[in-house]
């Protein structure tokens, strides 16, 4: 990309995390793994916490520093600590935290913001926003919706039935789509919060409840267990090249270990309800190679274009990661969900799978703020609130 003046700690980049979200505390550790590149990059621009509370509250910037240094100095209490602090803090208004920023690193997933509502504001206050643009992060976050977009585009993916919130879920019982075990999960969910594996009827009300609690209003997404697989991970990200054209980069392919779906097995059933401890409390790094070992080379060539051609199809224009399932024994390829929004953490699998591709964490931080400033200045359609 062509060198760009980002005018020091004159630029403001806000790192916005927390919310009334299921998915909070992978969000704070998210923003942690973004924050802990501000040191290298001050002279580049200044990147700020805004920690969002579990009410919904907006705390200023000292507050938010000081939450999340009390969360990230570890220890069993970490997360009272942090929690106590945001609760006696400052908060300030959303609208003010966007506008006085020079763009927003979001780093929440699910509701609030892979759903489009903080990109919203920002657009309404002409603030740039890292990551994919509203229409992207709404289809992308409704799994049901993104599985029939990349239909559209003729992706293999997983089969599935949507259950409504005004359907009786267990009119599915009657129709019988496909063979158990199936998978149950919420579709606009994030970090496997509300997935289970069930193996006959009488265990799909267990199952539907664990969806609803974290998510009362969900669409609730049904496959079959995809047997013997193996989950691989690719990245892909939108670029500015040095001439000024977007291009697209596309990671290798990160494996999952110890991370497979049989039928009637107890490891199967452990692995779809604990996978969200793991991704909420540590991230997702120990679990996970990079490149993907034992994956045939032609395979990998495969997923990397199905990849890049999804990253088409919902229209993406930042950066997501697309999460298949590979079956080694029939060759089968499947695009399971994708993720607008990834876990971010210091050792998460995002990184590893750009650090595969010869970008760093440090250096991959500076270049999509880079590019949300790049875009910021080419797309001036909105009027800022301010000036109505």
């Amino acid at each position: 990309m062509a060198a760009r003046k980002f005018g020091g700690e004159h630029c403001t980049i806000t790192v916005i995390s927390g919310g009334p979200t299921p998915e909070y505390i992978s969000s704070i550790e998210s923003a942690l793994g973004v924050l802990s590149h501000r040191g290298s990059l001050r002279a580049h621009f200044r990147l700020v916490p805004c920690l969002i509370t579990r009410s919904g509250l907006w705390l200023d910037e000292s507050t938010s520093e000081l939450a999340l240094s009390a969360y990230s100095s570890g220890g069993p209490d970490a997360l009272q600590r942090m929690e106590d602090i945001a609760s006696s803090g400052t908060s300030v208004p959303p609208w003010l935290v966007v506008s006085s920023s020079s763009a927003v690193f979001p780093t929440i997933g699910g509701a609030l913001g892979e759903d489009g509502v903080i990109l919203g504001l920002c657009r309404a206050l002409n603030t740039p926003f890292v990551g994919c643009d509203i229409l992207t992060s709404v289809i992308c976050l409704d799994k049901s919706v993104c599985k029939s977009v990349l239909e559209t585009a003729n992706l293999p993916q997983t089969v599935h039935l949507a259950i409504l919130p005004s359907d009786s879920p267990y009119s599915v019982l009657e129709s019988s789509p496909f063979p158990f075990p199936w998978i149950i999960k919420p579709a606009d969910g994030g970090c496997s919060i509300g997935v289970s594996l069930i193996n006959s009827p009488p265990e799909l009300s267990t199952a539907l409840d664990k969806v609803r609690q974290p998510y009362p209003d969900s669409t609730v997404l049904i496959e079959p267990a995809v047997q013997d697989m193996v989950e691989v991970d690719v990245a892909v990200m939108e670029d500015i090249s040095a001439t000024g054209d977007r291009i697209v980069i596309v990671s290798p392919c990160g494996l999952r270990q110890n991370f497979r779906l049989g039928a009637g097995s107890s490891a199967s059933s452990s692995s779809a309800s604990s996978s969200s401890q793991g991704k909420q409390n540590k991230g997702d790094g120990p679990s996970w190679v990079v490149p993907a070992p034992d994956v045939p080379k032609d395979v990998v060539v495969k997923m990397q274009a199905f990849a890049r051609q999804a990253f088409r199809a919902v229209r993406a224009t930042g950066f997501m990661r697309v999460d298949f399932f590979y079956v080694a024994s029939t060759g089968e390829i499947l695009i399971n969900e994708i993720n607008t929004i990834p876990n971010m953490s210091r050792d998460s699998m995002w990184f590893k799978l750009w650090a595969g591709a010869g970008i760093v964490s440090e250096e991959w931080v500076k270049k999509v703020v880079e590019v949300a400033l790049w875009k910021g200045e080419k797309k001036q359609r909105s009027v800022p609130l301010s000036k109505i």
